[in-house]
């Protein structure tokens, strides 16, 4: 029987077998499988070398192999080493330049199946007496589309003596070939002998952790992909005292990890948006406020008819995603691409170098048109096509949470987590809120509390993001800023009504909690982070009120809390407990030494109680009205979680207890409800930023007394408030430079000792207990090295320089910057050097040079010190005010017997200041 010509007759027994498809892909793995050794004379063992080829699988159908210590030389020829169907690259060792007249050597080989000879090329070889570094540059057959080839590296270091000078040979060449060839697939192996990669080039991973000689794992292989490899030994070649490692490859490319998506989209073209401000200009708000009864139904049909005008007037659009899919990647290049697979099938090669180099031009002008389009944007001003444009090019800010990770996506699960998010809603308070609401009514004013206009509300409006989420109402914050003329009037009544009343709509009250998985196992639910979403018309209201509860209650405030208060930051927080920590610390003769202790409060927004805030606002003499509408604000919210991936949302609970999670209001709130925890001690200050909390013991002589009590009354103070602290999070940190200073006990909290650690993160700054700043420049730089990837994309892209240089100081000059002046000056020089080596990358990379480190670090200093002058309250203008010397203008230098005194905040600002004056 003949079947149509549409259907494909399915190869069956033998010749569809899973044997038989694995030997069709056998050439063709997604990266290339790798065997590395060190073969100690690969001459020698040629004859062994054979026999594994013809008899052995894992050598068999091997991409490449990678050896180091080969002792090849000029008298050795190529016809003595060389293997049927592979390609040989030799890295003989030279005598000069290595200082050695015999050993070493590298070599690679590269089957012929996998890449044909002619897409193999050299791209460097050095010799030195540190290392020998052999990079070459491939072009398979077959590569995932988001590699544009691959390049490989070995490495033999011959002495871990010369570890760190290898390493930073080594990263050299890593960085150029980077800079050149920036979508490349990296991969480097060899025998490392100790030397590391990981200081130099954080952002490359090590997959090798089986030993290679012995007990030691001397033969590594780093990869610019995080789990590109899995590594298992193999028998070594003959005496050769390193074992082989045969590196499978795990990865999988991303059009198989991530699914078309299909997706609903608003067309809002121009025409749109005019027919629903049309619509919304033609309404008689008025037949609305009289048919509503109260508040809440005058808000839920105020919402359903602004949602109904955009479903009538602006059309829907379903659009298919694809994974990896970029805007240049056109329906041309879709055709090429076929035409080249089906060449390829037919064994070709002539026709297929030619399908290439016209895939290739095609590629190129895709590019050169959304280069230019980009650039249009950026002269146009419309800076949000051109960042859309910048994360295209360059991978940035790649969002890779997803709700499939999930370990259950039923409705169950989705009750479960909502309970769990609910869970500190366990203690009725219900008596205590109606007698507070009863007394407040009583002394309530015939005013209202709060008046806004129409203008206030039209301004704030046009002040949102497009882009942003909207909430469990479904009132989009694009039309409220498109229709800000129509709406602000309707939305100034129900801002009015609900101050006037004290009550706020339940239905802006409401939270849509998506869970959001904070690593890639989930172990637990608190795995997961609740990421709220609630009414942006709330938002905007909470903005109001927030502008008008801030001076209220200003002057109540904690001077040691830095969140919310004009003229602080992160910055002022961390400069006061360093200047702290300096002027402590130069007695050491006297037994001075300092404990940190960082409190971590359990969902710290979650646990405030509304009776508690409410009676502390009526000591900050905030109005009884203003209190009601908060204590409203803050109960009966209704709340529900939604699992995305499945569609399926909880039940809804209601909570009385915390702030709910992404609104405006929460954080200051929270700031108000922790005003009154203060310290009482002189030696020990409790600075704050929001729920960030350490506690600084300043120690002499080994007396802990105060700083014992302070913890002591700090929770106490926490249990009176249902402030849960998280004794596993919570960390202390000791900082004692004596040669002979005792070792303090532990601190206790709830009968379990605190964990003491040698650094820790504090508001984004890592703190080590020697106060060298190490740590930090680690950290950062590992931050650093991706975003350095991302521009080179983007220069491939021949981007406008200004765009290169927005997208350098936004996104990486930014970075190491933060909070440059608590510890620029003390920074050692190596460290120094190591961010000056990444602003030259950058200027080379942009084409221009950029600022210094110590430019930068001198300009900031400058700033900083003119804003505490002008600023009486901050908490270090007196000690510059004190340094004043009168008649002379200048600034007295502190005492400073220390170097770490001598370079830190305060000095470097009065030697700016006094080099200055003397101009």
């Amino acid at each position: 029987m003949e079947l149509p010509g549409e259907m494909k007759k399915r190869k069956r027994g033998k010749a569809g077998g899973v044997r038989k498809r694995l030997n069709a892909r056998k050439f063709k793995p997604y990266l290339p499988s790798i065997i590395t050794g060190n073969v100690q004379s690969l001459n020698n063992k040629m004859d062994e070398l054979h026999s594994c080829m013809s008899y052995t699988r894992e050598f068999k159908h091997i991409s490449m192999m990678s050896y180091t210590e080969t002792w090849l030389n000029g008298t050795i020829p190529d016809s003595c080493v060389d293997i049927n169907g592979f390609t040989l690259i030799r890295g003989d060792r030279d005598p000069e330049l290595s200082q050695k007249q015999k050993g070493g050597g590298v070599c690679l080989y590269v089957n012929e199946q996998w890449c044909h000879p002619n897409h193999v090329t050299l791209k460097h070889y050095s010799c030195s007496t540190n290392a020998e570094i052999l990079a070459v540059g491939l072009r398979p057959y077959y590569l995932p589309r988001e590699f544009s080839h691959v390049i490989h590296l070995t490495v033999y270091v011959p002495n871990r003596n010369v570890a760190t000078p290898a390493a930073n040979e080594l990263c050299t060449i890593i960085q150029d070939l980077e800079i050149a060839h920036p979508n490349a697939f990296m991969v480097i192996d060899g025998d490392f002998n100790h030397c590391s990669l990981k200081r130099n080039n954080t952002n490359y991973y090590q997959h090798v952790q089986c030993p290679t000689r012995d007990a030691a794992i001397l033969d590594l292989c780093y990869s610019n992909v995080k789990g590109a490899y899995t590594a298992k030994p193999i028998t070594k070649l003959e005496r050769s005292d390193h074992d082989m490692i045969l590196l499978q490859p795990a990865y999988r490319p991303i059009v198989q990890r991530q699914k078309p998506k299909l997706l609903t989209v608003k067309q809002w073209s121009p025409a749109a948006i005019e027919d629903l401000q049309a619509s919304l200009d033609l309404t008689d708000w008025d037949v609305f406020i009289d048919a509503s009864e109260d508040i809440d139904e005058l808000t839920q049909t105020i919402t359903d008819y602004v949602n109904f005008c955009v479903d009538c007037t602006v059309p829907d659009k379903q659009i298919k995603v694809y994974p990896n899919n970029k805007p240049w990647i056109t329906k041309e290049v879709k055709k090429i691409i076929n035409k080249k697979k089906k060449i390829f099938g037919q064994n070709n090669r002539d026709e297929l170098r030619a399908v290439q180099k016209e895939l290739d031009r095609a590629i190129k002008k895709g590019k050169d048109l959304y280069k230019c389009k980009i650039d249009s944007h950026f002269t146009g001003n419309n800076m949000k096509e051109v960042w859309a444009g910048i994360r295209l090019m360059s991978c940035y800010m790649k969002d890779n949470r997803s709700t499939d990770k999930l370990p259950n996506t039923s409705r169950e699960y989705a009750n479960e987590l909502n309970v769990f998010y609910n869970r500190f809603d366990h203690l009725d308070f219900s008596h205590e809120i109606g007698e507070l609401r009863e007394m407040l009514s009583m002394q309530s004013y015939p005013e209202q509390f709060l008046t806004v206009t129409a203008h206030e509300v039209r301004v704030e409006f046009s002040k949102l993001g497009v882009s942003k989420a909207a909430g469990p109402d479904g009132l989009l914050p694009r039309v409220l800023k498109l229709c800000s003329n129509q709406l602000c009037n309707i939305f100034a009544v129900i801002f009015n009504m609900s101050f006037n009343t004290q009550t706020v709509p339940t239905l802006w009250k409401r939270s849509c909690i998506i869970p959001i998985p904070k690593k890639n196992s989930i172990a637990c639910m608190n795995d997961l982070r609740p990421v709220a979403l609630t009414s942006v018309a709330m938002k905007t209201c909470e903005r109001l009120v927030l502008r008008h509860l801030k001076p209220m209650v200003d002057q109540f405030l904690d001077p040691m809390q830095f969140a919310y208060r004009s003229n602080r930051s992160t910055e002022d927080a961390i400069l006061y407990s360093l200047e702290s920590l300096y002027s402590h610390l130069e007695h050491t003769t006297l037994g001075n030494s300092v404990r940190i202790l960082f409190f971590d409060f359990s969902s710290a927004f979650n646990t405030i109680q509304p009776h508690i805030l409410a009676n502390k606002l009526l000591e900050m003499n905030v109005q009884c009205d203003f209190i009601n509408w908060i204590l409203n604000y803050l109960t009966n919210r209704p709340q529900y979680v939604s699992i995305r991936s499945s569609g399926c949302n909880s039940d809804v609970i209601f909570s009385n207890t915390g702030a709910p999670q992404g609104t405006v209001l929460a954080p200051f709130l929270f700031t108000l409800y922790t005003a009154d925890a203060r310290s009482s001690a002189e030696s020990c200050s409790l600075v704050k930023f929001a729920d960030d909390t350490a506690l600084i013991g300043l120690m002499t002589k080994d007396d802990d007394t105060q700083y014992i009590e302070q913890i002591s009354d700090f929770e106490k103070y926490c249990e009176s408030n249902f402030l849960v602290l998280n004794v596993n999070k919570t960390k202390e940190m000791v900082i004692d430079f004596r040669k002979c200073g005792a070792i303090p006990s532990p601190v206790r909290i709830k009968a379990h000792d605190v964990e003491r650690v040698d650094h820790y993160t504090y508001l984004g700054v890592v703190l080590d207990n020697s106060l060298s700043w190490h740590s930090h420049v680690d950290a950062t730089l590992k931050k650093l090295n991706s975003r350095m990837h991302c521009l080179r994309k983007m220069k491939t892209f021949q981007i406008d320089e200004r765009i290169l240089t927005m997208f350098y100081t936004s996104t990486i000059c930014g970075v190491w910057k933060y909070n440059l002046i608590s510890w620029g000056g003390n920074a050692r020089k190596e460290d120094q050097n190591r961010i000056d080596s990444l602003i030259r990358q950058a200027g080379r990379i942009i084409g221009n040079s950029q600022p210094s480190y110590s430019s930068c670090y001198i300009h900031l200093l400058q700033q900083k010190l003119d804003k505490i002058l002008k600023d009486a309250d901050h908490p270090l203008h007196r000690q510059f005010q004190n340094a004043v010397i009168p008649q002379s203008g200048r600034m007295r230098l502190p005492t400073a017997k220390t170097n770490r005194h001598l370079f830190s905040f305060v000095p470097q600002c009065i030697r700016i200041h006094n080099q200055n004056y003397n101009r």
